[in-house]
């Protein structure tokens, strides 16, 4: 439904949970059609970023270092269930990193090319929960992986 009220000026629908008539979005958004992301960590939402979506916000529990886990058996999962639904392409994924000082920022680094190896097209640096104390602290982690991240940044 979202995807047809984003994408055309009028739209009737009738679905298992949803039913419209003569309704439309106007303007029309710029971007057509609109991605469509699901949040999540469990089977079910992953199934559905995979079939119905256009990507995967991952939540919590999802490690730092993804080939220390069975994010790798994971993503498989994920890309076979797009085949199987014949979707065309891969899955789009938002992986994670916490910026704290336990690791360097080259340990950040070898962190983010092993997301960007299993196929992550996004990546969220993360400073919460690490003792950090005001804006300028948060500012200056992130000043820190940036450089350590330039060769990510698009």
């Amino acid at each position: 439904l979202l995807r047809k009220l984003w994408t055309e000026p009028v739209v009737t629908f009738e679905g298992d949970f949803d039913r419209v008539r003569g309704v439309s979005v106007n303007p029309l958004p710029v971007q057509r059609p609109i991605p469509i992301w699901f949040g999540g960590s469990v089977e079910r939402a992953r199934r559905r970023a995979a079939v119905l979506g256009d990507g995967l916000v991952m939540q919590l529990p999802v490690p730092d270092l993804p080939l220390e886990s069975d994010w790798p058996d994971t993503m498989e999962e994920m890309r076979r269930w797009r085949r199987e639904a014949g979707k065309p392409g891969d899955v789009g994924f938002e992986a994670r990193l916490t910026l704290d000082l336990a690791r360097s920022p080259e340990e950040w680094r070898a962190t983010a090319s092993q997301w960007q190896e299993l196929g992550a097209s996004h990546l969220a640096v993360r400073t919460i929960r690490l003792g950090l104390h005001g804006v300028e602290e948060h500012l200056a982690r992130f000043a820190l992986a940036s450089e350590a991240l330039a060769d990510f940044l698009r």
